[in-house]
């Protein structure tokens, strides 16, 4: 957050629903890789976050004088699933940077962001993957990023697809660099200019 603010951004970051500061009670129970209801769980967390989030613009322009034309959202593997849904949530979000996430659901497959595909233009997506990722595999948002083509024709550099071949779920430091300076990059190109 803090290389983000350094260019001139309000960087806020969230707990996402059931986690941080208002974690589960029974949040390793829940969120455990044996629960039968495991992407039940994860979904639903993702959901509710994905519901703040115009609440949270709202506060932010109000407490800070925030610009509405000029909202950001990055988020990282859970966070990257609700980048997706926010953004459809929230039409005042203009530049979206979702990491190792996916715009399809394996819980609530219907309400999946990419069945919602007509509705992203314009906001300036970069979607970033790893491409050995066995935890968020990259080919749903890969798959994505190409039929959005079609509804960026005119803008084409306002969505980018990239994938980090070989690198699993946690991206070694320096593919995560690049990563990184992908999204600083994005957001200077496309919210601070």
């Amino acid at each position: 957050m803090v290389s983000i603010a350094n260019q001139g951004i309000l960087a806020v970051g969230v707990d996402n629903f059931g986690h941080g500061e208002r974690r589960f009670h029974d949040f390793d129970d829940r969120f455990s890789c044996y629960n039968p209801n495991f992407d039940f769980e994860l979904f639903s967390a993702v959901r509710s976050s994905a519901s703040e989030v115009p609440g949270i613009i709202d506060s932010l322009i109000g407490a800070f004088d925030v610009n509405p034309g000029k909202i950001g959202i990055c988020g990282i593997s859970m966070g990257g699933h609700i980048a997706y849904k926010a953004l459809l949530n929230d039409r005042r979000i203009k530049v979206a940077v979702p990491i190792i996430g996916s715009p399809v659901w394996k819980a609530f497959y219907e309400e999946s962001p990419a069945l919602f595909i007509d509705k992203f233009y314009p906001c300036a997506l970069l979607s970033q993957t790893a491409g050995a990722d066995d935890i968020v595999p990259p080919n749903d948002t890969r798959a994505f990023h190409e039929k959005l083509k079609k509804y960026y024709s005119k803008k084409p550099h306002m969505q980018n697809y990239v994938e980090f071949a070989g690198a699993g779920h946690m991206l070694p430091e320096k593919d995560w660099n690049v990563l990184w300076e992908n999204l600083l990059n994005w957001f200077e190109e496309h919210l601070v200019k």
